[in-house]
């Protein structure tokens, strides 16, 4: 099993008895199944979202969000995205990147070379070396790793936004990789956009290519910033 499953998350009231769907405030929430016991999973994704709930319900955005057709979020444990938040408006994927230990404790083995699907790992006489370009963060070289020279870094969620199928399909685009404390921000303010930017019945898809991704950045993360410096 992935050692790095066992990585929680601070967010409170996991999700019990839901199944994997569930509606809050016309948003369509859907999950993979990774806090069941998925041999894949990076970092647990129930408590994100029951957070997120939380936050649409006090939020005051249900009013503006019913306006609109069904909006999706996905939500997968690991890279493989099951979940599918590559095809809907925001799609959230657990990650957890590796960070190198005690170079002298490595052996030099290549278990954590071998095990990168990516193959964003080489080995070097000062121990492994990270392609983070590549890197995915779906912890298995920290798994893999039975030197010790291997551990975990930064832990968070890589987002994406505005997938959509029909007749004009399009693939989400990744927005960047969001630590756990300032995820839940990131997509409280991509949905308030859609919220507040969005002609009736337009997808998030449709309003990105009519907005722009730039103007799009950069009402996200000032809502980011004003959110953090809130909690601070």
């Amino acid at each position: 099993m992935n050692q790095a499953a066992h990585i929680t998350v601070s967010h409170p009231s996991p999700l019990q008895g839901r199944g994997r769907t569930m509606r809050c405030e016309g948003v369509e929430f859907r999950w993979c199944r990774a806090q069941e016991g998925c041999s894949q999973m990076a970092v647990r994704v129930d408590g994100l979202i029951s957070c997120l709930a939380a936050s649409l319900s006090t939020g005051g955005m249900g009013r503006l969000m019913r306006l609109h057709r069904r909006f999706r979020v996905a939500v997968a444990g690991c890279p493989n995205g099951c979940s599918r938040p590559h095809i809907v408006d925001i799609g959230i994927i657990a990650a957890v990147y590796p960070e190198r230990l005690d170079s002298r404790s490595c052996s030099g083995c290549g278990l954590c070379v071998d095990a990168c699907l990516e193959h964003g790992i080489e080995a070097g006489q000062e121990g492994p070396r990270f392609d983070f370009e590549r890197c995915l963060g779906c912890g298995h070289c920290i798994a893999t790793c039975q030197a010790g020279s291997i551990g975990t870094g930064a832990v968070g969620y890589r987002i994406l936004i505005g997938g959509k199928l029909g007749r004009h399909p399009r693939l989400a685009t990744e927005i960047g990789f969001f630590p756990e404390e300032k995820a839940v921000a990131a997509v409280e303010g991509a949905i308030r956009i859609f919220a507040t930017e969005a002609r009736p019945g337009e997808r998030f898809g449709t309003m990105l290519e009519r907005i722009g991704m730039a103007r799009i950045m950069e009402i996200l993360m000032e809502q980011v910033n004003q959110q953090t410096k809130k909690e601070a």
